[in-house]
């Protein structure tokens, strides 16, 4: 147990059953490795250090900075706002107690993994490249500023979500559901199916090998391209931009929850239905079937069926 600062003069291993440090570790850019078979306490964060390496379980809070890596091998759970960062990080799994957790690794090109072993999160902010899979359920917001990929079919639920990058799916499945606004403005790639049952912003190129499903508003923030096998949309607010749709498995209803688009090209086979006004043109180049009285206003539209 150690009550005041602690200070390493050289590279530290220290083991034992528990571990309990209430200051702030001072590293001096030395290592430090901790291997308890009980819980380590960790509770006022650690500056300076080189590589920092936890056997066994460990509870956090604070800021954690290091030079180089930072290895948890047991379980780690938060005893408070945590911030960590540094060169590259490997987790065995975080348990937030209703904490934020913000992770900062950019020394290397190897993302962290986040798996549905992260529970219990409030915020989770992740401002290096990331790897996701399982379900990782937070009970405030989901924030990733670097490139994020999926390794497995991903579930994420909060109240928003927002990156910064396209999600590359690596053929995988990707399924949201936020009580607010995920914002999706780089587009996504390589996705198998994409589930949203909250509301949605969308720019850019949205590619899936299989289904789109968006349950609540759509908005563009930028131009943007779906495509994929089916697509089922609840609506689109265009915000001035073009929307294009592509979707070769079936047709893709569209009424007047569409507005405010700038032009509109549906490559699929559509059902149109209710007032659908675009500021510019309209291009229906596959099958078009009306299911209800319908009237189109823009600048030009043209039908090749």
């Amino acid at each position: 147990t150690y009550q005041g600062n602690l200070t390493l003069l050289g590279d530290s291993t220290l083991s034992g059953t528990t571990l309990n440090v209430s200051g702030p570790i001072a590293g001096n850019s030395n290592n430090l490795s901790l291997n308890m078979s009980g819980l380590t306490s960790l509770t006022n964060g650690a500056n300076l250090l080189n590589n920092l390496n936890v056997f066994g379980d460990a509870s956090l809070a604070g800021n954690f900075s290091t030079i180089g890596t930072q290895t948890y091998g047991g379980n780690l759970s938060l005893e408070g706002n945590t911030s960590l960062s540094g060169a590259s990080a490997s987790f065995n799994g975080v348990t937030g107690n209703g904490n934020s957790l913000t992770l900062n690794f950019n020394g290397t090109k190897l993302p962290v993994a986040i798996d549905s072993g992260f529970a219990g999160l409030k915020d989770l902010t992740v401002a290096n490249d990331v790897t996701l899979n399982g379900s990782i359920s937070t009970s405030g917001s989901q924030t990733y500023q670097g490139n994020a990929s999926l390794a497995g079919d991903t579930t994420l639920s909060g109240t928003t979500a927002s990156f910064n990058n396209t999600i590359s799916g690596g053929g995988n499945d990707l399924s949201l559901n936020m009580s607010g606004l995920t914002s999706l403005d780089q587009g996504i790639s390589n996705v198998s199916n994409f589930s949203s049952t909250g509301d949605v912003s969308l720019a850019g190129s949205f590619s899936t090998s299989g289904s789109q499903t968006f349950d609540g508003n759509v908005s563009l923030s930028g131009d943007a391209a779906l495509s994929g096998s089916t697509g089922s949309i609840a609506g689109v607010v265009g915000n001035n931009n073009n929307l294009s749709l592509n979707f070769s498995g079936g047709s893709v209803a569209i009424d007047g929850a569409f507005s405010n688009v700038a032009d509109f090209v549906a490559e699929t086979d559509v059902s149109l239905n209710g007032s659908i006004s675009t500021s510019g043109s309209q291009t229906y180049k596959g099958n078009t079937s009306l299911a209800g009285d319908t009237t189109l206003s823009g600048t030009t539209a043209s039908f090749n069926n």
